[in-house]
């Protein structure tokens, strides 16, 4: 049974769980433009991986958010321009 949360807390999980949605979405988005299996393969369950801490945050805020559209445009972006190397760099140094 999970409790109800307060406002403060609410608000960080709340956070916490845009988080996963908009690396969920940059993960899919980037594999879609990798050609070899391997690393689609591995980009997808990154991504599954994400949307299972989105839905795990979901069950204490018990809300849908939506994803943040300006850090998934710059990641696609930047792969674009710099390639999927430096795309995910740049991710894991923003956690």
């Amino acid at each position: 049974m999970v409790k109800k949360i307060d406002g403060e807390v609410k608000k960080v999980l709340l956070d916490l769980q845009r988080t996963e949605i908009t690396e969920y979405e940059i993960y899919s988005r980037l594999a879609e433009k990798i050609k070899d299996p391997k690393n689609k393969k591995l980009l997808k369950h990154i991504a599954k991986d994400e949307m299972d801490h989105y839905r795990f945050w979901k069950k204490y805020t018990k809300q849908d958010v939506k994803p943040k559209k300006l850090m998934i445009w710059k990641h696609v972006l930047l792969r674009k321009v710099f390639g999927i190397v430096f795309s995910l760099k740049l991710m894991g140094q923003q956690e």
